[in-house]
């Protein structure tokens, strides 16, 4: 009796695996800004690309959307991740910004920061610790969700461009006191998606002039790789099920 209850346990494990492994089967898209038509430094409107800077994280000529809508299509869990890794040799995140940059997901900063759901370019005096390159967190998300995402920027830094702080949210516009660029993958050309990997990049200062390279804080969007969970699940409900059979009866 026990060696059945096992089996069943393992096999509604593995189940429950591969359930969830077909979630993460999700992707991203984007949709283009609210409002195209402003005016942009590239021949097509609302489109730009991550430009170089010292300490940057995302190749120079990655192309992307200006303020663009990111969402995904299907319930899922998604790996956030400050200045991904391996992209560009030496990159810190966020360029050689001086600003005070954050970029937080939830429903509003402070959910975000309690949650430990947020990247600072620096430390930030009640607010969250330096990020390092590769930090990282997860939440899940419903199918069809706009990402609850925003950069908050310029938030009193003494060597600020005297604006003050700004926050900019996921599919918001507000050029004259920054822009950020949403790509999914690192093609040269805009790509809308879908695709399984999306990357954010903040222009902390008005937009076109002067500052259109958005290195200033850097973050990639992941949608987990299912394979290594499948073959775990598989494997599981293996062992189980081979251990009940040659149990004595």
């Amino acid at each position: 009796m026990v060696g059945k209850q096992l089996a069943k346990v393992v096999l509604l494990f593995a189940a429950a695996v591969l359930w969830w492994a077909g979630a993460a089967q999700a992707d991203l898209f984007i949709s283009p800004a609210p409002n195209p038509a402003q005016p942009q430094p590239l021949a097509t409107p609302g489109r730009d690309i991550f430009e170089a800077e010292t300490g940057q994280s995302i190749p120079t000529g990655t192309g992307g959307f200006v303020d663009a809508n990111l969402f995904t299509n299907g319930s899922t869990t998604l790996i956030f991740t400050y200045g991904p890794l391996g992209l560009v040799p030496g990159a810190t995140g966020h360029g050689d910004s001086t600003f005070l940059n954050e970029f937080w997901v939830g429903s509003s900063r402070a959910a975000a920061e309690a949650a430990g759901n947020v990247f600072c370019n620096v430390a930030i005096a009640g607010h969250c610790a330096a990020s390092s390159p590769g930090d990282h967190f997860a939440i899940g998300f419903a199918a069809g969700t706009e990402l609850p995402f925003c950069f908050s920027y310029d938030q009193g830094n003494a060597t600020g461009n005297g604006t003050g702080g700004h926050t900019l949210c996921n599919s918001q516009v507000d050029n004259d006191n920054g822009a950020y660029l949403a790509q999914i993958g690192l093609g040269t050309t805009a790509n809308a998606g879908p695709g399984p990997i999306a990357y954010l990049g903040l222009s902390d200062n008005d937009y076109p002039t002067p500052d259109r390279d958005f290195q200033d804080l850097t973050v990639q969007v992941r949608v987990p790789e299912p394979a290594t969970l499948l073959l775990l699940g598989f494997g599981l409900a293996g062992l189980g099920v081979t251990g009940w059979r040659r149990k004595p009866r």
